[in-house]
């Protein structure tokens, strides 16, 4: 129980960082804060979720040149490395297990 507290507090003063590098060289970010939730809890990992895919879809827009013709492919492959890399960061459990049954849904559709 204690590890789990222990975990819980440092993840609480973790923030999640989205960094992605654009053509222009300059990294756009976005910071998801994970204070006030307890990832043990789904509906908690849910929302956490839930604010990374904002952030990552606003900071994917700001990556998409306006000139490239595959804006719309970018801008898909974008959101789902942010993803992909904030929940590898976040490195919680019951996050992970979220994000791989949400990509599971999406692969059998």
């Amino acid at each position: 129980m204690s590890s789990q507290i222990g975990t819980f507090r440092k993840l609480a003063s973790v923030v999640i960082v989205l960094l992605f590098a654009n053509t222009a060289g300059a990294s756009p970010s976005a910071t998801v804060d994970t204070r006030g939730l307890d990832l043990a809890r789904v509906s908690d990992a849910e929302t956490l979720y839930a604010r990374i895919r904002t952030a990552a879809i606003s900071v994917c827009r700001a990556d998409a040149a306006p000139w490239d013709g595959k804006q719309i492919q970018h801008r898909r492959s974008c959101v789902e490395q942010a993803i992909e890399d904030a929940v590898v960061r976040a490195n919680h459990p019951v996050l992970t297990n979220l994000h791989r049954s949400l990509n599971e849904r999406v692969a059998e559709r």
